[in-house]
């Protein structure tokens, strides 16, 4: 039996679990798809095991990736894969909390029943008949037809008066140093490290992945053109996660010394510095990025054109 709804719930930090956190990314990436699966082939987080190589064909993954996964969860608690049955453990807690909620003021709002509508109508909070006005006058909740209605009595007339002619009061600008939103003093609460930053990287100089980025984008070597810098930043995301250990250090490491060679050989600034997600994809960082004796540095200088100058001619061996 397909399930009816074309949704599944995947919180965004779904990847950063403990039991996720120790699989490697293309295993862990199957866990959307086969929420995706139970959903549309299930009901209640329920539904038969599929075949192998057809599901592994039809979402394009590699048959051991699925394998993988499938034990993991497993083993995790997280799934029940025994038989010929796939059971998603605690589906109706994160895919089902709210849909008959949601599915009952749906249908109450387009078609109610006299009871249904005798239900709501009582379920909703009491509002007051009178409300204040914060120091001017009462208005009738029901009929507002304007930011403040007054009566005619002498005693609330006067109150209105001065309530309209008192300036309110100015707030105080917040200093230019805040880094915190509107209202806020201070700097920006710290933002905690993942769960898996502590575990693989126990001893390691930077509280979090962010940190160490900042500092690998510094000494990363700037190109002529764009470094694709947000691919990057996943990228090495993932990387560090399925690393452990002082990878983190060697990444880092690995950037200076490849900054220095492209300097020294002239290629700082250029487009011959590759981009960021090309260099991590080669694991430059294992490379020695070592600065031959004889090459010495050339720096680039921008060449000037026709009718700018006469370099080009004597870079071509021409005359002025």
């Amino acid at each position: 039996m397909a399930g009816s709804g074309r949704w599944i719930r995947l919180d965004v930090n779904w990847d950063d679990s403990a039991w996720l956190a120790d699989l490697p990314w293309p295993v862990r990436a199957v866990w959307p798809l086969i929420l995706a699966h139970v959903k549309t082939m299930g009901s209640g987080g329920v539904c038969e095991a599929p075949n192998m190589r057809r599901f592994c064909a039809a979402h394009d993954v590699p048959q051991e990736c699925v394998e993988a996964f499938l034990d993991g969860a497993h083993r995790a608690g997280a799934m029940n894969v025994e038989g010929s049955e796939w059971t998603v453990v605690k589906w109706r807690t994160y895919q089902e909390s709210d849909s008959a909620e949601r599915m009952r003021r749906m249908r109450l709002r387009n078609n109610p029943s006299p009871e249904e509508a005798a239900q709501h109508e009582a379920s909703q909070p009491e509002q007051d008949e009178e409300v204040t006005n914060t120091g001017a006058c009462d208005v009738t909740a029901r009929n507002v037809t304007s930011p403040c209605h007054a009566t005619e009595t002498e005693t609330e007339t006067e109150s209105y008066a001065l309530s309209i002619s008192a300036a309110p009061p100015v707030p105080e600008r917040e200093p230019l140093g805040s880094t915190g939103p509107p209202g806020r003093t201070g700097p920006e609460p710290a933002k905690p490290p993942p769960a898996w930053w502590p575990d693989r990287y126990p001893e390691s100089r930077f509280p979090t992945p962010e940190a160490w980025w900042d500092e690998f984008s510094r000494a990363f070597p700037r190109r002529a053109g764009d470094s694709k810098l947000k691919l990057g930043a996943e990228l090495a995301r993932r990387l560090l996660r399925e690393g452990r250990g002082d990878l983190e250090e060697r990444i880092l490491a690995g950037a200076k010394r490849y900054r220095d060679w492209c300097e020294a050989t002239g290629k700082l600034r250029t487009e011959f510095v590759q981009q960021v997600p090309t260099w991590l994809r080669n694991r430059g960082w294992e490379e020695p990025w070592e600065i031959p004796p004889d090459v010495p540095a050339k720096p680039v200088k921008p060449r000037v054109g026709p009718g700018k100058g006469n370099s080009w001619r004597s870079d071509l061996g021409i005359s002025a």
